[in-house]
């Protein structure tokens, strides 16, 4: 994906876990890393909404620690997905959206592929 922050961008990975308690409500965590400059991980935990058909919303908590210095700013994430079922899977076009204690916050656009075990 691609990440945005204080009139930089660059490219970002990242794997996400959920585990879903019911049809529209799961938990989860997550761990990014962000390239081209930003040299950036991110780690945390999240509340997953499903509100209707495909839609996920996503609220949670974290760190991000900015590899050079060596920081930790708490973060605040929000985002948005569609999921496309594919098979025992999905495709998602994903934004986030970092909120952080340092007000240069980051936002993340991506797809992220999905398997059901």
């Amino acid at each position: 994906g691609a990440a945005f922050n204080d009139g930089h961008s660059g490219a970002y990975s990242g794997l996400e876990y959920e585990y879903r308690f019911s049809q529209k409500l799961g938990v989860g965590a997550f761990g990014d890393a962000t390239f081209d400059g930003f040299d950036l991980t991110a780690i945390g935990v999240v509340l997953n909404y499903h509100p209707l058909g495909h839609w996920k919303l996503v609220g949670g908590v974290g760190l991000e620690r900015k590899l050079s210095g060596n920081t930790d700013k708490a973060l605040l994430r929000l985002g948005v997905a569609y999921e496309f079922p594919v098979g025992n899977g999905v495709i998602a076009p994903i934004l986030t959206y970092d909120l952080l204690e340092d007000t240069k916050d980051v936002l993340y656009l991506g797809a992220g592929l999905g398997f059901a075990f």
